[in-house]
């Protein structure tokens, strides 16, 4: 029974990574929930609380873990305190394992089924430690530096556990306990790699962006623990919507681990692709490693973004595009073919000897050049006639400025006061009844002492403005008929024929 209890143990760690302590009470969930352990024998409500920390011989001394650095082949010796809250002595397991960093950044230890190979086999320390109700111990444990270790950091850590049987095949183990963190001296190295992926999620609505879901890892390829902060490149095609932004930071990265993090880009239209890429800048967290001349760790990629919603939209358009059009070509082609049925019948109707007899129709002219004599003459028309109209008027105001210097409008504005009902004090002087005039030049043809304003009038050369719209009005109209030219032509039949009758057909229909 022992044997099988042993093979189904499941093991709970929690790792202190401060001075809080941590309870063991019923509240907690079935799995976890403690029963009293049988070598302390407990009682009351059963619940075991106890912590564990650094120390002296003396006592705790104020530090969280223990970290130092030592040379291959060192020893030291190193203290931890055990403290028991609960109301009855308690056995606790003593163990030490290879520690880790979760993605979160907090500090673990592998657990007790697991084997260590690194740092975990360097620490020695008793297996058990019996602690009395509401007291504590310190326990002596000691750190042995391999002589062929490596140089760099690494993490281990050590707990206080106790088991609890949880049911016939089922264990918890409970462990509290703090990191060793051991760097090796030697060349210390910050180095870092990363990766990069992505995947694009459209919308069925055309008019609505979708998301672009980037995946980044950042590798500590170096030799010591170090810290990254990531910052992301995003570019459309030929470099559209670009812009950049910081990633997660990747706290405590222990030699030889990943961090995984992803970042959602909203909104991305689907521009047909997206460049990106991701730069990770290593940071040590001790001042003792250079970081100055670690690299960038840098990685890219191309994530596709088809505008499928968008296609499908133009996709339809044409199609309905092309089915207009072939409607159009298919209504012309009726047209042409009714259009010659009515000539070819009225062909037939015409005697037979009219038919032998009349001469031969000539070929009609061209459309463009039908079109564009009517134009030229009009424009020919209303250009003489516009020329002619700015002479006669020319010519009048030729002989009306003969009589007169002054060219324009004149107007002269003369302001009589109204007649006072009110009568003025004696000594005041009266109202001037003279118009208001303003003192013309000398030399500018009016009479001193008259009413004078400047004149006003249009002093431009008419025979400009008036060809001008000639010749606009001209164009309107050949651009008009050149218009309805190539609409004929399209519709089917060639654009130098209309719809005609002969005087002959008409007089004997």
């Amino acid at each position: 029974m022992n044997s099988l209890l042993a093979k189904a143990t499941t093991t709970v760690v929690a790792a202190l990574l401060s001075l809080s302590p941590v309870a063991l009470s019923p509240a907690a969930s079935a799995q976890t929930a403690p029963v009293p352990v049988p070598s302390a024998s407990p009682t009351g409500d059963g619940s075991v609380t106890w912590s564990v920390r650094p120390g002296t011989a003396s006592g705790p001394d104020g530090r969280s873990w223990v970290e130092w650095e030592g040379d291959p082949g060192e020893r030291r010796t190193e203290y931890l305190v055990v403290d028991n809250f609960g109301t009855e002595p308690v056995e606790f397991r003593l163990s030490a394992a290879d520690g880790y960093f979760t993605d979160t950044g907090r500090f673990n230890m592998l657990p007790s089924d697991r084997a260590s190979t690194d740092a975990g086999t360097w620490v020695t320390l008793p297996e058990f430690v019996s602690v009395p109700a509401k007291g504590s111990e310190t326990v002596r444990f000691e750190i042995v530096v391999p002589e062929d270790a490596t140089p760099g950091d690494h993490p281990a850590g050590v707990a206080a556990s106790i088991q609890t049987a949880g049911s016939d095949t089922v264990g918890v183990e409970s462990r509290v306990g703090f990191r060793v963190m051991t760097r090796v001296t030697g060349e210390l190295r910050t180095e870092a790699t990363a990766a990069v992926s992505g995947s694009y999620t459209g919308s069925i609505n055309p008019f609505e962006a979708g998301s672009l879901e980037i995946t980044y890892t950042v590798t500590n390829t170096g030799n010591s623990r170090l810290r990254a902060e990531p910052r992301i490149f995003v570019a459309g095609a030929f470099g559209a919507a670009s812009s950049d932004r910081p990633g997660e930071e990747v706290a405590d990265i222990a030699p030889g681990e990943t961090r995984t993090s992803t970042v959602t880009v909203t909104p991305a239209w689907p521009l047909l692709w997206y460049d990106v890429r991701v730069e990770a800048t290593p940071v040590a967290v001790s001042d003792e490693v250079a970081v100055g001349e670690a690299s960038t760790a840098t990685a890219a990629a191309s994530v596709a973004a088809p505008p499928w919603s968008q296609l499908a939209v133009v996709a339809a358009a044409a199609l309905l595009l092309s089915w207009y059009l072939r409607q159009r070509r298919r209504d012309a082609r009726k047209t042409a073919e009714l259009i010659e049925a009515a000539r070819a019948e009225g062909r037939a109707a015409a005697p037979a000897e009219d038919r032998a007899t009349a001469p031969a129709e000539p070929a009609p002219e061209p459309l463009l050049r039908r079109t564009a004599r009517p134009a030229a003459r009009l424009i020919a028309i209303l250009a003489i006639g516009a020329t002619a109209a700015v002479g006669a008027w020319g010519g009048s105001s030729d002989a009306n400025a003969a009589g007169s210097d002054q060219s324009g409008v004149d107007v002269r504005v003369e302001i009589t006061p109204m007649p006072s009902t009110t009568p003025l004090p004696s000594g005041s002087p009266s109202p001037s009844t003279e118009p208001t005039t303003a003192p013309p030049a000398p030399d500018d043809g009016v009479t001193p002492g008259s009413p004078w304003l400047p004149p006003t009038g249009y002093e431009g050369d008419p025979a400009l403005l008036l060809t001008g719209g000639a010749l606009v009005v001209g164009g309107a109209l050949v651009l008009a008929r050149v218009v309805r030219a190539r609409n004929v032509r399209r519709r089917g039949f060639p654009a130098s024929e209309y719809i005609r009758t002969s005087p002959e057909m008409t007089r004997k229909s």
